[in-house]
């Protein structure tokens, strides 16, 4: 970049920089007017050479020209286009170059990838693409994820590209993630094409699992979207069959078996039985299963001894069906209340309970009586949040009393 002091001679703006040459390479100066002072940047095939300058002479300022020259006489230019920059009508998006920053980014990323691309377009549009030779000139789709802020992305961000132009892009939101699928088709041909998207001017977008499908065949992702986690993976390789280290429900008309899943069985598989209500499931290389069934209680009451209800072993019950209360000494009630309401208040039994050491009762037995201090109670005010336990008088010790509470149905 040289600034001409007079017509023949000139000095360095900034350093020289060797640059590598690269057949066909735009070679572009950008400047634009900043604080008072010209800014100056140089690009060569999108790489911008050396760091912006800048020109505060203010005969240069406002009586420059621009152009190219060479002090080789066999270095030719072609295609010297002056593109204005700025607002509204005077910018031109669609200018010959590109001001793109391509950047990856492991934090905003489609379906737990390791990473997506970061795309930054300066004042124009700007392409990110890569060639591919298809070979065939079958019909195929180009596929890519994009993310701008969370908001819907839509044409005004970015389209998917192919060869020398864009193309009809459909946008398809992922859930609310603020994901969107990007579809468009084209014809292939046997020699390499430039595949990708384009970056609207000003836009940040990101772009993630690119790809090319080839009609409809080849296997594809089919994303569920998780309300905890985000957006997970499913490779869905039936459509009823189950995959391995994978769980597939399947429904028929009888006993289900390995012979059911022809993509192959592992155990967590699960299949239903609609002919006789049976809920199967494959663990340990085997197939075992659940029925429905109503369980209706006055048939098996009728069916018992004369309608009593037998257990194998002791019956355990819940804090508010029984318990141990204690009256202190001086004191004539003590009050329980239930931790879970009852519907309707409930019928309450209580006892008096008394700690004799087998010892004593021995001695008792042998004297043939039992001397115990007699104390009348009653169970009074019960409710469905409780009861209480009355004395005729103080207690002068304490006494512990065994209850039990039980509820009846109308």
């Amino acid at each position: 970049l040289d600034k001409f002091t007079t017509a023949t001679t000139w000095t360095n703006v900034q350093a020289a920089t060797t640059v590598t040459y690269s057949a066909g390479a735009v070679l572009r100066v950008i400047t634009y007017t900043s604080s008072g002072s010209l800014k100056v940047r140089v690009y060569y095939n999108n790489v911008m050479i050396g760091s912006e300058q800048t020109v505060s002479d203010a005969g240069i300022i406002s009586n420059t020209k621009h152009g190219l020259f060479s002090t080789y006489s066999g270095n030719t230019f072609d295609n010297f286009t002056l593109w204005a920059r700025g607002s509204g009508t005077t910018k031109f998006t669609d200018a010959p170059f590109e001001e793109l920053t391509a950047t990856r980014n492991t934090t905003t990323k489609y379906n737990n990838s390791t990473a997506s691309v970061q795309l930054v377009a300066g004042g124009t549009d700007a392409n990110y693409l890569q060639s591919v030779n298809v070979g065939d000139t079958s019909t195929y789709n180009l596929i890519a994820y994009a993310y701008t802020t969370g908001a819907a992305v839509t044409t005004a961000d970015l389209n998917l590209y192919y060869d020398t132009a864009e193309l009809t892009t459909t946008f398809t939101p992922m859930g609310g993630t603020g994901w969107y699928k990007l579809t468009g088709s084209f014809t292939g041909v046997a020699s390499a094409k430039d595949y990708g998207v384009r970056v609207k001017a000003g836009k940040t977008v990101y772009v993630d699992e690119m790809h090319l499908q080839v009609g409809t065949g080849t296997t594809q992702n089919m994303y569920v979207l998780n309300s905890n986690t985000g957006v997970t993976g499913l490779n869905v390789q039936g459509i009823i069959n189950g995959t391995l280290n994978g769980v597939a429900t399947y429904s028929k008309a009888g006993t289900i078996s390995d012979a059911d899943f022809s993509g192959g069985v592992s155990d967590g598989l699960m299949g239903i039985d609609t002919t006789n209500h049976r809920l199967y499931f494959r663990e340990g290389g085997a197939w075992s299963y659940i029925a429905r069934k109503k369980f209706d209680l006055n048939k098996v009451l009728a069916a018992s001894d004369a309608g009593a209800i037998k257990f194998a072993s002791h019956v355990t019950f819940g804090k508010d069906s029984g318990g141990v209360a204690k009256i202190a000494s001086g004191s004539a009630e003590i009050s329980i209340a239930f931790e879970k309401e009852y519907t309707s208040a409930p019928i309450v039994t209580a006892s008096q309970l008394w700690d004799i050491d087998q010892s004593t009762l021995d001695v008792m037995g042998q004297l043939g009586t039992f001397i115990l201090p007699k104390q009348k109670y009653i169970v009074a005010g019960v409710t469905t949040k409780g009861f209480t336990i009355l004395l005729e008088s103080s207690a002068s010790a304490e006494l512990k009393f065994g209850w039990t509470a039980a509820g009846i149905k109308n």
